[in-house]
């Protein structure tokens, strides 16, 4: 093990449960539950990642009463029925030198009554800014079920065999911290109004936990640092909160987080946020403390800057969470000295808290083992029997991924790539704004291929003839996909062509990216329902340099596909820089510099003058080369965009797939 990491490979103590380094992962929604039971799967993502080092797993989310639904797949922590399958989940990352904590929360009115059919409730009659459901004022006897779930549900987790148990709730403008908040807690009873009643909820089920599990059972629980959200808690206030619960509970240890859903950015931060963005609420609250030890969190990537964090005091353990979904084997390979092998979490939340947000389960955007350990994780990965002589066709994220692992499995393997570099649609995502971490996935699947017997042919334009000269055993086609020059063919069948794009002051989002000089002072960006991150991301990069952006969305609002977690702090950074965002309007199109658009709905047509439109449309399958070869080769597959146009994640995981089963 390198030298430099000797803080972080130190062992750590709490109450009763050592830990092997300073690492851990915190609770995070996985979606793998079925009716609300863990899975063998579940296990054995949680299980990889204790394989690969890490000291300590935190389960999130176990729903600690029936009306505390927040997500369809959590985990119903108030159902002894459950107990069997927490034994199963801590017996397989205890057998891989790892604790386990149980995450107990209810998130209050951030939930949702769809699942249980039943009132949320919270400390006031105010809706969740996200949810927008309305709850019920906690009475008396809805806070005592309250508080006696969380021990009950405490008692569940001990007999399941976890080490511990974490309370949620304390950030992120869930059930505890409502009642924290003056942001959301307005009572004038016992349990609002002075800082005391505000924390008596906290108390009270810290001490009920605490008597229902005894002195040998850790409690931990979850803290904002600051709540970012007009009237809420502050750094300053929670010092003082954290002095309070040190001072007058047992609990075991404090991880810091940050936000409420009003600031809901703050909840997963992603690539648009600093890495180690928490930290200094982490120390401030670490400065005030005697006894208790603090737990960082934050985009928390780079394992030097994670030794930091404890080489300098920020904190007692780091997080490093979506670091782990991105490669489980983090610590192996620092400790096997291959720091240039560690595949980093990029921040962009597609294929993790994205992706659960839509119920289907946790994944990650370059690690397709993600969710998919038993498949696809760590020891999975065979050689051939029967050496092949494999051509590769686009290097973007589908082919390189294609040829790393066609390589390591022991092909023969020759990437034909028509530009000067790697990387695909991918590279050009990396130049814009708040986005420049995308450049990560190429720079993993880069280091990767140098590193092994890939044939890599750059500014090589494959034709059927070219390939059929190499005499390829399997070739496997990744040519991509291109911008359509067509729109709106789901809300408007009746529009076969918009004239004039073919004008010089029409171009695609690619082109405005890549060649920012051709785009004129006033532009138009047009979106046809892809309405993801090419067009907010392009608005940004042009309102940047100055120019007079306006977005137009045949939707209700423009970026309607983008997380909810993250479009927030890009939709604040648009306005502003002063982009105009225009919803349920289309482009018909575009004579010399005077655009005619349409309403959605109305299908009303009005005219307006730009210098310059930017079709940010669906793409289109570069599929050409693949119908060229079908039936002349051995083995024929086609992966990623050539396919159907869709995102990175789908793109890397094919390359995967396909080099498999070569």
């Amino acid at each position: 093990m390198p030298d430099q990491f000797e803080n972080l490979f130190s062992p750590f103590k709490i109450r009763n449960v050592e830990l092997r380094n300073r690492v851990f992962i915190t609770g995070h929604m996985t979606s793998f539950p079925g009716d609300g039971m863990p899975t063998d799967t579940q296990a054995s993502y949680y299980a990889e990642r204790a394989k690969g080092g890490v000291a300590l797993v935190v389960m999130a989310w176990n729903v600690v009463h029936p009306n505390g639904w927040v997500i369809r797949t959590a985990e119903k922590g108030y159902d002894d029925a459950i107990i069997p399958y927490y034994k199963m989940i801590t017996q397989r990352v205890n057998d891989n030198g790892a604790r386990m904590f149980c995450q107990l929360g209810h998130p209050g009115r951030t939930g949702t009554s769809v699942y249980s059919k039943l009132p949320l409730v919270s400390s006031s009659d105010i809706p969740c800014p996200m949810n927008l459901e309305m709850p019920k004022i906690a009475e008396p006897e809805d806070i005592e079920e309250l508080i006696q779930g969380h021990a009950d549900a405490a008692c569940r987790a001990r007999e399941g065999g976890f080490d511990g148990v974490e309370i949620h709730s304390g950030y992120g403008g869930y059930l505890i911290a409502q009642f924290l908040s003056p942001y959301s807690n307005r009572r004038e009873d016992e349990w609002g109004g002075s800082l005391e009643n505000r924390m008596r909820l906290l108390t009270e089920i810290l001490s009920r936990v605490r008597k229902a599990v005894g002195e040998d059972f850790v409690m931990g629980m979850q803290l904002a640092g600051d709540e970012f959200t007009p009237g809420g808690l502050t750094l300053d206030d929670m010092k003082v909160i954290a002095k309070e619960i040190e001072t007058k509970t047992s609990v075991d240890y404090m991880t810091v987080k940050a936000g409420t859903h009003y600031s809901s950015n703050n909840i997963v931060p992603d690539m648009q946020h600093p890495h180690g963005v928490y930290l200094p609420l982490a120390a401030g609250i670490r400065g005030e403390m005697e006894r208790l030890p603090i737990f960082a969190v934050g985009r928390i990537i780079s394992p030097l800057l994670a030794e930091s964090v404890i080489a300098d005091g920020y904190a007692d353990m780091v997080a490093m969470t979506r670091a782990h979904i991105a490669d489980p084997e983090i610590l192996s390979k620092i400790k096997q000295g291959r720091m240039d092998d560690i595949r980093e979490c990029i921040g962009c939340n597609q294929g993790c808290i994205d992706t659960v947000w839509k119920q289907a389960h946790i994944g990650c955007i370059h690690n397709p083992a993600a969710g998919f350990e038993q498949i696809l994780g760590i020891g999975t990965l065979k050689p051939t029997t029967a050496r092949k002589k494999v051509v590769v066709i686009g290097g973007g994220p589908a082919g390189m991924k294609a040829a790393e692992v066609a390589a390591r499995r022991g092909h023969e393997v020759i990437l034909m790539e028509k530009s000067d570099a790697l990387g695909g649609q991918v590279a050009i995502a990396a130049k814009v704004p708040l986005r420049e971490e995308f450049r990560g996935i190429i720079r993993y699947l880069e280091g990767q291929l140098n590193k092994l017997p890939v044939d890599i042919r750059l500014n090589t334009a494959a034709t059927a003839d070219a390939v059929l000269a190499l005499n390829p055993d399997a070739v496997v086609v990744a040519t991509g996909s291109k911008p359509r020059t067509l729109g709106y063919q789901n809300i408007r069948p009746d529009i076969t062509e918009h004239f004039g794009i073919d004008q010089d002051n029409v171009m695609f989002a690619k082109d405005a990216i890549l060649n920012p000089e051709r785009v004129g002072q006033k532009v138009l960006l047009v979106e046809d329902g892809e309405s993801n991150w090419k067009v907010m991301s392009t608005a940004l990069y042009l309102a940047e340099q100055g120019k007079e952006v306006e977005i137009v969305s045949s939707l209700f609002f423009a970026g309607a596909r983008i997380g909810v977690l993250s479009i927030g702090i890009l939709y604040g950074k648009l306005f502003e820089l002063g982009v105009k965002m225009t919803p349920m309007t289309g482009f018909r199109g575009i004579n010399g510099n005077t655009v005619t658009l349409f309403h959605a709905f109305t299908n009303e047509e009005r005219q307006e003058d730009y210098d310059s439109v930017v079709l940010c449309f669906y793409n289109q399958a570069e599929d050409g080369l693949y119908f060229d070869l079908k039936g002349k080769v051995k083995e024929l597959v086609r992966i990623g965009d050539c396919v159907a146009p869709r995102d990175a994640q789908m793109a890397v995981r094919e390359g995967e797939i396909a080099a498999r089963a070569l």
